[in-house]
């Protein structure tokens, strides 16, 4: 939490010299794929919804850094071995994640129209319990996980952003004896820019 408070820190800590500052709320799902190194199978999962808060602080004409930060809960397919024998059925995970990313915009004009997205991803995973058993399986998981995101965005009805982005997890992901994961899946999201409602 503490590094997630800070990133926010240096995002906004920015705005004095930036030419425009925008936040608002974040509300968005995602979907992804683990592949395991090993004998162990994974469905992947996905959090329907995503709920928190973004950022965006312009640097020069055409682009700026961009904070998402929010929470989800995802919902994770059962764990399998090769043989497709279930030893650990759906498991809810509770995430903190936060994405800061380099924003461009192709028409140089910023926060107006199509514009690009890169940076990493920092992903917190805050409690793990079975959707069937309510057995705890925090221990699974490794507390912290780094990705690198990229993607898109596209800002419409002044108020309003709509964003996909894909997202490649670094290993590991899992903290479970020699086994090995990534992550690979795609953010979409939708903004509302509190600012620019308030400033009209």
């Amino acid at each position: 939490m503490k590094k997630v408070l800070f990133l926010i820190a240096v995002v906004f800590s920015t705005s004095f010299y930036a030419q425009e500052l925008s936040y608002g709320v974040y509300l968005g799902s995602n979907f992804y794929r683990m592949p395991i190194k090993g004998d162990l199978d994974s469905r992947g999962g996905q959090a329907p919804l995503n709920l928190g808060l973004f950022g965006s602080v312009q640097i020069n004409e055409s682009s700026g850094v961009h904070l998402n930060a929010f929470y989800g809960k995802a919902i994770e397919g059962s764990f399998s071995s090769d043989d497709g024998n279930i030893f650990i059925d759906k498991i809810e995970v509770n995430k903190i994640t936060t994405q800061l990313l380099y924003k461009y915009h192709v028409k140089k004009t910023y926060n107006q129209g199509f514009y690009l997205l890169l940076g990493p991803r920092l992903s917190f995973v805050s409690n793990a319990e079975g959707k069937q058993d309510g057995l705890d399986y925090s221990e699974l998981y490794e507390k912290v996980n780094f990705g690198i995101s990229g993607g898109f965005g596209f800002t419409f009805l002044k108020h309003l952003d709509g964003q996909v982005i894909l997202d490649y997890g670094l290993p590991s992901t899992i903290d479970f004896g020699k086994f090995k994961s990534s992550t690979i899946g795609a953010y979409l999201n939708i903004l509302i820019d509190i600012e620019s409602i308030i400033k009209n």
